[in-house]
């Protein structure tokens, strides 16, 4: 097959271009072959002024109440439950409603015991803000978990709240946040 002078000049063009191609990829994919490995560079920023943390924040939740948090604990409310969480400690939250309808927060915590196959120990009937509550520690004897102390607050007959921890060091904050809490009826 013979080609006509005239066409010369196109192949000779596609040839050229063909050719520098590969000789671009094959280049630059050697070039990125023998690349070594970046180094990672870490940069901490340091605040120019101290950040203030207030020591105490008020917490108002969209599940009808409001708390004092103390300083060091963040809130995450998912689902019905609040979480206050401290490195791996927590406070824990839970609202039961409109299950209640209770005369008293006796009979609830003993409708509790037998609803979910717990032990829990009332150590006292108490008033918070006015509000009928009690203090007492849960046994789970199925799983074996630890005990947990736990604050009932009833603010009316259709809902009860359920402040707990078993971290015993945490004892004094979980008593300092249900001290503070306050029925918003939400």
């Amino acid at each position: 097959m013979k080609i006509k002078k005239e066409h010369h000049k196109y192949y000779l063009l596609a040839f050229l271009i063909i050719s520098i191609g590969a000789y671009l990829f094959l280049f630059t994919s050697e070039l990125i072959s023998q690349k070594k490995p970046q180094k990672m560079i870490e940069v901490t920023a340091k605040p120019t002024k101290p950040i203030e943390i207030p020591e105490e924040r008020e917490y108002v939740s969209e599940l009808g109440f409001k708390i004092i948090i103390p300083n060091g604990y963040n809130i995450e409310e998912v689902n019905n439950s609040l979480k206050n969480v401290i490195i791996k400690k927590e406070i824990n939250y839970e609202r039961y409603l409109p299950i209640t309808n209770f005369d008293n927060i006796i009979s609830f915590v003993r409708y509790l015991e037998t609803k979910n196959n717990i032990k829990i120990k009332i150590e006292n009937k108490l008033k918070i803000n006015n509000y009928e509550s009690a203090k007492g520690l849960i046994k789970y004897p199925i799983s074996g978990r630890e005990l947990k102390r736990t604050f009932f607050i009833m603010p009316d007959n259709w809902v009860v709240y359920t402040f707990s921890t078993s971290s015993p060091e945490l004892y004094e904050d979980l008593e300092k946040i249900v001290r503070s809490f306050e029925y918003t009826g939400n």
